[in-house]
């Protein structure tokens, strides 16, 4: 204790536990003939490639191009995602706490004679400023999420796309109550036709002067915390290092055996790390 000095008012830790979860599920498929939209006009096209020095041509190659030959489209495709993301923050009553947890992955990106890095971020960034009355249990919490996700490309790009949820919100609750922030429930279905005019329209003759597509995906997820008081720890600070260094030597894979904290917030009603 150092003399003079002011006492350091000790004050309470926050627990936020905040939890994402999303499901996923698409499914589409083509089928019929693919007529081509346009006939005649260029027929041939050649390309030569000759090398100067050596006198000699080094590539020729000449297709057939714009014809009247239609193509098969049998194709089907269906599958599911789930993705669930927990974050865990303590901070003491009154005192804003920031978590990132992600990656960037950069990409070459080529302009005419000029090339760049373009780098695409994602991850989870939580930010969580908590107040806590210890007379009416009641806390008051402001959050401010960012979740996303990296997904893969479409057929013209080579860059992937990125899937992304944002929540800012202010909420007030009970200790050891759980509360649900956002909810997101999406359904959406295309189809589109094409082939030749009128032939493709008569009732299953049509599908050999036509194609058909058809895409549908649904969307399903939840934001929700758990916030808890922490009092003290269970353990000391020494047996706790030795815990996490015991499983860090261990790990040969198996993630579901490591416990690196508690996964579960506290049971409502009790504090975290008191003794029953």
């Amino acid at each position: 204790m150092v003399v003079g000095a002011a006492p350091v008012e000790r004050k309470v830790n926050i627990r936020i536990d905040f939890f994402f979860v999303q499901y996923e599920r698409n499914s589409n498929y083509a089928f019929g003939m693919n007529w081509p939209t346009r006939l005649g006009g260029e027929s041939i096209r050649s390309e030569v490639s000759y090398d100067f020095l050596s006198g000699t041509v080094t590539t020729a190659q000449a297709s057939i191009i714009n014809q009247p030959l239609p193509g098969l489209d049998i194709a089907a495709r269906n599958g599911w995602a789930k993705v669930l993301k927990q974050s865990t923050v303590i901070t003491t009553n009154g005192t804003e706490a920031v978590f990132e947890s992600g990656g960037e992955q950069n990409y070459p990106i080529s302009a005419g004679l000029t090339a760049s890095i373009q780098p695409i971020t994602y991850g989870t960034n939580v930010t969580v400023l908590p107040r806590f009355d210890s007379d009416s249990g009641e806390l008051e919490v402001k959050i401010s999420a960012d979740v996303s996700d990296l997904i893969p490309a479409i057929a013209s790009t080579s860059l992937p796309g990125r899937s992304t949820s944002k929540l800012t919100t202010l909420v007030s609750m009970k200790l050891g109550e759980s509360l649900i922030l956002s909810g997101i429930r999406t359904q959406s279905q295309r189809r589109s036709t094409a082939g030749v005019p009128l032939l493709s329209d008569i009732p299953i003759l049509g599908l050999l002067f036509g194609s058909e597509s058809q895409t549908r995906e649904d969307v399903e997820g939840a934001v929700f915390i758990i916030p808890s008081v922490v009092e003290s720890l269970p353990r000391d600070s020494l047996q706790l290092v030795n815990s996490a260094f015991a499983q860090y030597e261990e790990y040969s894979g198996d993630i579901e055996a490591i416990n690196a904290y508690p996964k579960r917030p506290p049971m409502s009603g009790k504090r975290s790390g008191s003794k029953e």
